[in-house]
């Protein structure tokens, strides 16, 4: 009697056991390996700790399937980078790239929804010098998209620029460290972080 040497399928598993990695179109397939290497960059401490074999473990592929999409993990680094900084560009501001009266309630929001990529930006990425460079750009933008408001109130443009960059600093770093105390109630977080953002503001003012 003949047996057929290849496996028999049913949906999708054959009744061998053995594990298969489920097909996906590639974009869809990308998308998850970016995923699974933000997770693990921010979990185990970014660039240099992390292997590409933890990166595959996390999206429950080989190595092999990674090697299809990224040529290396520098490029997987670089997509998972790019990928946050443009997420969390357009989440803060508006069409024309200006920030508005929402903009630290949707940061927080995103931060919530997407911690790991968040420390990823201004905790790993950010000290790392082959990618430090789009992290400081990223933070130039936020700092632009802050000095026209904080200009407006400004007893001098050399205070407006201090202003400025003292804001994105402090907004970044109390996220990180929101992040970090277990995310607690977002909407009060964000009322929480406008009254710091009001202190600076009433700190470039002039003096009365």
């Amino acid at each position: 009697m003949y047996i057929s040497s290849r496996p028999n399928w049913r949906k999708g598993v054959p009744v061998t056991g053995r594990t298969v990695t489920r097909r996906m179109p590639r974009e869809q397939r990308r998308e998850q390996l970016v995923d699974a290497a933000t997770t693990a960059f921010a979990r185990t401490g970014g660039y240099p700790r992390t292997s590409l074999e933890e990166i595959a473990a996390e999206a429950g592929v080989t190595a092999a399937i990674i090697y299809r999409h990224f040529t290396s993990k520098a490029e997987l680094y670089q997509a998972a980078i790019d990928r946050a900084c443009l997420r969390l560009f357009h989440t803060a501001t508006d069409a024309d790239g200006e920030l508005t009266d929402l903009s630290l309630a949707r940061m927080l929001t995103w931060a919530s929804a997407e911690p790991a990529a968040f420390r990823l930006l201004f905790r790993y990425a950010r000290l790392e010098p082959e990618f430090s460079h789009d992290i400081e750009q990223l933070w130039s933008s936020m700092v632009g998209a802050a000095r026209p408001h904080v200009a407006a109130i400004a007893s001098s443009p050399a205070w407006a620029d201090w202003g400025a960059h003292l804001n994105t600093t402090v907004v970044i770093e109390s996220i990180l460290v929101w992040l970090d105390s277990g995310s607690p109630d977002p909407a009060e977080a964000a009322a929480r972080l406008a009254l710091t953002v009001t202190g600076i503001e009433q700190a470039v003012r002039a003096p009365s």
